[in-house]
């Protein structure tokens, strides 16, 4: 039974790898549905290999002037990622403006793989203010602890936000979460905030948690008051802008400090 267990953990955790980057982790045909509707938990960890990967990557490049070193740096975390998160921000952005504030409408929007011009506004403007942010500062604790803290804001977002549609990977993910995996979710978001402390300085960490708190709940508020609920594309827009705000925070303590 224990056998079993670790081989569904290490599928789920193979699934989220296949789902959330482009980093190879064997076949898709060897994992099954119900390992996939597992795969919610490891995306924290999912977020701490591709900030292991930047690491490796800044340190390969560092001989390299700030600007273009920033800019190889971005160019690996968008294809490290397959550009998931940002697609979902595109289809977001479309949608909340063309949504005209209805609901279904907004959704239909969201299903057009066609990008309107304030997706790609969107998308330009993440893309240079993380260049920017990277290009100003950055040290191995920002590139690591961004983008997990980013896809652990993931967990809360099943856990206390509806699923938007009717069917989808996302509603199916989330109907198998009973009351012992919320628990789990519980521990793994507050080991996953309180981790961060250990490597950075308390202020830095209190503000860390506080404006990744602060992105969820006003991402929230936007999500249920719209949608009534979150799509896989605003998930990927719930990551995008928290990387954006947590890169800000780095740099800003930095530069007050």
């Amino acid at each position: 039974m224990k056998q079993d267990q670790f081989l569904h953990q290490f599928n789920s955790f193979r699934a989220a790898l296949q789902f959330m980057t482009c980093i190879p982790a064997g076949s898709v045909n060897s994992v099954s549905d119900d390992d996939r509707h597992g795969m919610l938990f490891w995306y924290p960890l999912v977020g701490a290999v591709v900030g292991l990967a930047l690491i490796l990557a800044e340190g390969l490049m560092s001989p390299l002037p700030a600007l273009l070193q920033a800019s190889l740096l971005v160019a690996v975390w968008v294809i490290i990622t397959g550009g998931l998160h940002l697609d979902g921000l595109a289809d977001s952005a479309d949608a909340w403006v063309g949504g005209l504030g209805d609901r279904e409408r907004t959704l239909e929007i969201m299903q057009d793989a066609r990008c309107g011009p304030i997706a790609v506004i969107a998308v330009t403007m993440t893309l240079i203010i993380k260049v920017a942010a990277l290009s100003a500062f950055h040290n191995w604790a920002m590139l690591l602890f961004v983008p997990m803290t980013a896809r652990l804001l993931i967990i809360p977002a099943f856990l206390w936000v509806p699923y938007a549609r009717v069917s989808g990977l996302g509603g199916e993910i989330q109907q198998v979460l009973k009351e012992r995996a919320k628990t789990i979710g519980l521990i793994i978001i507050a080991a996953g905030a309180l981790v961060p402390s250990l490597f950075v300085s308390f202020w830095l960490w209190l503000l860390l948690v506080g404006a990744s708190g602060a992105v969820f709940l006003l991402w929230r508020v936007a999500m249920l008051r719209r949608l009534q609920g979150f799509t896989g594309d605003c998930i990927g827009s719930l990551v995008e802008l928290s990387e954006l705000v947590l890169l800000l925070v780095f740099v800003s303590f930095e530069v007050v400090n």
